[in-house]
């Protein structure tokens, strides 16, 4: 969201008007402290219940699929056009189009329980019914659509996000974070949270593997240490760090504010995702528009980014991931590379641009599309 309302201002400010829906503070907070508050605020609450309007509400859902709350409230204060992710119902007075990140459920069963594979198969067929477009980003995620709903495939449109960071973070000294957190200087950076399909396991065998030979590289790591879907994951993965002797190289920060995450990429080596899977790899673009190098897992979403000079490493091989560690490790310096930073800006400010002309070129033409 942050990204999207960066790219809107850099493409034409005045194109469309942008209203938040019930945000949370957080995000409130995050846009105020990079000067990208919307247009409004729009808060609503559903009907008591109980109440003849809120079992109206129930019916015309359960029945027509139909949000009449939602519909009325932003019909009523002249919204066109409503964006959300994963949309599950229509509104009869407004367009809308939704977000759907990815279908991993389908690519890594194994990772998902069967009924969360039959619950989000289900919400996103949904989704794509009820929405009258839907946003992608990557090619990888329409064609994996295409194949889940092909009565709704014509619907989904493809916009790579653009990652937006302000001035300041480039003008920033990135050895603050050095300081700031007692790491050493030199280190790569992995930004991932500890999901199961984020393949933490990949880096820290191949750190255990450079470390048997007499390389001791160090990797900084950052992120919510959670995952739904197993709970002891991340328990496991610091349990086998200390087990193993490298609690000096897997360095773990936790949760950092998103202006550290940038200092923390352009201070390290290189920014790593060994990730199994990706809708968009966020970290590998944020990387890229920070003019850092990255070394990323073989798998399709990454090869579509295309990010400068990057190295692919199968993701189920440890091995061949610590020799890219070892060659980048003994090969590139840490810190600043004023050049490959400046292009990178420059870079970074054209897609920002041209994904906001494209959002607003989208969202044009759901506003033009025929009443319902």
């Amino acid at each position: 969201m942050v990204n999207l309302l960066a790219a809107l201002r850099a493409a034409d400010p005045r194109a469309v008007e942008t209203f938040l829906i019930n945000p949370d503070s957080e995000l409130l907070a995050n846009l105020d402290e990079l000067g990208l508050a919307a247009d409004g605020v729009i808060r609503y609450a559903l009907p008591r219940r109980r109440t003849p309007r809120s079992f109206l509400d129930s019916l015309a859902r359960r029945a027509l699929a139909v949000d009449p709350t939602a519909d009325r409230v932003l019909a009523g204060v002249g919204v066109r056009v409503a964006f959300g992710h994963g949309l599950s119902f229509r509104l009869r007075h407004v367009r809308t189009a939704s977000w759907i990140p990815d279908v991993q459920h389908v690519h890594l069963p194994e990772h998902f329980s069967e009924d969360e594979r039959e619950r989000r198969s289900a919400a996103f067929r949904r989704c794509l019914a009820v929405s009258d477009r839907v946003v992608v980003t990557s090619a990888t995620v329409r064609d994996d659509l295409a194949r889940l709903a092909p009565a709704h495939a014509e619907k989904c449109v493809v916009l790579h996000p653009a990652s937006a960071f302000p001035a300041a973070v480039y003008q920033a000294e990135p050895r603050e974070v050095v300081t700031a957190y007692r790491l050493p200087e030199k280190f790569f950076y992995l930004p991932n949270h500890f999901w199961t399909h984020k393949n933490h396991a990949a880096v820290l065998e191949a750190v255990r593997i450079l470390r048997d030979r007499g390389d001791r590289v160090v990797v900084v790591m950052t992120g919510i240490a959670a995952d739904f879907r197993a709970p002891l994951h991340a328990s496991e993965f610091f349990r086998k760090v200390a087990e193993l002797g490298l609690r000096e190289q897997l360095l773990y920060l936790g949760v950092v504010p998103r202006r550290h995450v940038a200092l923390l990429m352009r201070q390290s080596i290189a920014v790593l995702n060994p990730s199994l899977f990706e809708g968009w790899g966020y970290s590998v673009a944020e990387a890229a528009a920070l003019g850092k190098r990255v070394i990323i897992s073989d798998i399709p979403i990454h090869r579509e980014q295309d990010p400068p000079d990057a190295t692919y490493v199968p993701p189920d091989d440890p091995s061949a991931l610590a020799s890219a560690l070892a060659s980048a490790w003994h090969r590139i310096q840490p810190g600043r590379e004023p050049e490959r930073e400046q292009r990178a800006r420059a870079d970074a400010a054209r897609k920002l641009e041209s994904y906001g002309a494209s959002f607003t070129a989208l969202m044009y033409e759901v506003a033009a599309l025929g009443s319902r």
